[in-house]
Order: structure tokens, then C-alpha cells, then sequence
């Protein structure tokens, strides 16, 4: 589910108002929707409804599971793309299937975007962990390590597999 940049934007500036009127620096997103809508500044218009029954559904596709041999397994996949109807501008839709009702070139892209998705989420880890560690340094406290070869993390997976 994506969310339009000026609903991100709205949301942003509600959690830095929670955290300037409370003086928290650690926060619940709980207690930040709490504030806010004691505060009537959550409207809950057609289209914000609309969203997040949207995104229980996406949550509801992506949890439903199995456990399969090497652990818990999903049975339904997704693949992202840009459709237009030709009367609207492209966007982005997002299209489900269940493993066993789905075509093999549709569970294929469905794996080669997943994967990308993850490549991308450790680019963008460490990109805050040399951000982060910057500004530790700039104050003279001692930078967070980590590893980002993940060949122990299978390694060990597959110890414990044959375990």
C-alpha cells in the first residue's frame, strides 16, 4: 500500500508535534494516533477508510501461511506494476495470487521483485547505519558495527535444519 507524499508529510508532522508537546524522543505510533485524535486531527474522510481496509487486506494476503519444511511459508504473492486505463494517468497497482492458483511467470516476478525489495532494504540499512555512525562519530560516541554477509546467517540456518 502506498500512501500519497501529503498524507506522509501530514503523518511525519504528527509525530514531530507529539514528540515536541510530550518531549518524548521514544514513542508508540499508538500513542501518537491517541494524541491525535484526541486532537480531531485524523480524518477519517472515504478515502483514508478506504486505505486502510486496504492495508488489512495486504497484511491479510502477505501473513496468510503455511509451515513448510524449512519453516513458516506464504501462500500468496504479489507483483507490482504500472497500469493505466488510458483515460487516467499510470499508477501503481498491486496484483494477488495464491501459490497454488498462479502461473509460473507470475510467482517468477513475484520472487525476482521480492528479492529486490530486500537488496533495496539492506542498501537503504546501511545507508542510515553510515549516517547514524557519522553523527556518533561528530559526538565522540563509539559507532554501531554490523555485518552485512549474510553467508553465517544461512549457514547457520542449514546447521539447524540438520540438526
Amino acid at each position: 500500500m502506498r500512501f500519497k507524499k501529503t498524507a506522509l508529510d501530514r503523518g511525519r508532522n504528527l509525530i514531530e508535534r507529539y514528540c515536541l508537546a510530550t518531549g518524548k524522543t521514544l514513542y508508540r505510533l499508538s500513542d501518537v494516533y491517541d494524541w491525535a485524535r484526541e486532537r480531531q486531527e485524523l480524518p477519517m474522510g472515504e478515502e483514508a477508510v478506504r486505505l486502510v481496509n486496504l492495508q488489512l487486506l495486504e497484511e491479510a494476503s502477505r501473513t496468510d501461511t503455511v509451515e513448510g519444511p524449512k519453516g513458516k511459508v506464504r501462500l500468496r504473492h504479489c507483483v507490482e506494476g504500472i497500469t493505466s486505463n488510458g483515460d487516467s494517468e499510470p499508477h501503481r497497482e498491486t496484483l494477488w495470487a495464491h501459490v497454488d492458483d498462479a502461473p509460473y511467470a507470475f510467482i517468477f516476478e513475484s520472487f525476482r521483485q521480492r528479492r529486490g525489495r530486500v537488496a533495496a532494504d539492506v542498501r537503504q540499512l546501511k545507508a542510515d547505519l553510515d549516517f547514524v555512525n557519522e553523527r556518533y562519530r561528530a559526538r565522540g560516541e563509539r559507532e554501531i558495527q554490523l555485518n552485512f554477509d549474510f553467508s553465517d546467517d544461512e549457514a547457520e540456518e542449514d546447521d539447524s535444519e540438520t540438526a
